[in-house]
Parts: structure tokens; sequence; C-alpha cells
């Protein structure tokens, strides 16, 4: 794949195995609210659930690298309930990936930490 044109990623496309694996991560929610302890927050509120790829030097590590975040902490989108702003709702509930990524990872751990929950909570579903 190209680099450098918009749109172009740095892996290939999933695998069946990997849909799978992130349709899982969906149905647990948030990473970053499950941390915060406000599991299943997303869920009741609507807002879309992602798969954020995790980086090493700017370049996607792979499909085996991801965690699943809600819109809002990933890409810093307000919740469709709140009014209030990024500033007010992240006092609440953390720092958005995309807009305070340095204050995310100082909350919520390193990629090698944020990997190793998720792969967690994926384990203990499937016991």
């Amino acid at each position: 794949m190209r680099r450098g044109v918009r749109g172009a990623r740095s892996t290939e496309p999933p695998s069946r195995e990997d849909l799978e694996r992130f349709a899982a991560m969906r149905k647990l929610g948030c990473l970053a609210c499950r941390m915060n302890g406000t599991r299943g927050y997303v869920r009741v509120v609507g807002t879309r659930l992602e798969v954020h790829h995790l980086l090493n030097g700017g370049v996607r590590i792979g499909h085996h690298a991801v965690i699943c975040l809600c819109r809002f902490h990933h890409q810093g989108d307000k919740w469709p309930e709140l009014d209030q702003g990024y500033a007010h709702v992240s006092k609440y509930y953390g720092p958005s990936l995309a807009r305070e990524s340095r204050a995310f990872y100082a909350l919520y751990g390193n990629n090698d930490r944020l990997l190793t929950f998720q792969n967690e909570l994926l384990r203990e579903t499937t016991r």
C-alpha cells in the first residue's frame, strides 16, 4: 500500500479472525471507560465504539495490537446527551487520545499496558 496517500493504511485489510476479535472487543466496551469505572456507560448513550490501532513510530503495529475506545476517548467527540464542551466533559471522564495524547497515556498507561489489559479482558470472556 502506498504511504502518504490520504486514506492509505499501514496494515493489510483485517482477516476474519481479526474482525471477530474486534467484535468481541466492542462487546466489552470502551477500555478507558472501563478503567474509569464507568463500564457499560457508552452502550447506554449509544456512543459508537471504535477500534484503535496502536502505533510505533507513527505506523500501525498490526491488527493484533488494537484496543477498543468510545468515540469520546478515541476522537474527542462529545457524548450525545452532554451539551457541555470537551473541556468540561474531560474533567469527569478523562482525556481523549486524539485531543490530549500525553494526558491520555499518563492516565491510562502506555501501549503495552493498554494492550495487556485489553487482552486480559478478552481472555476472561472466552473462559
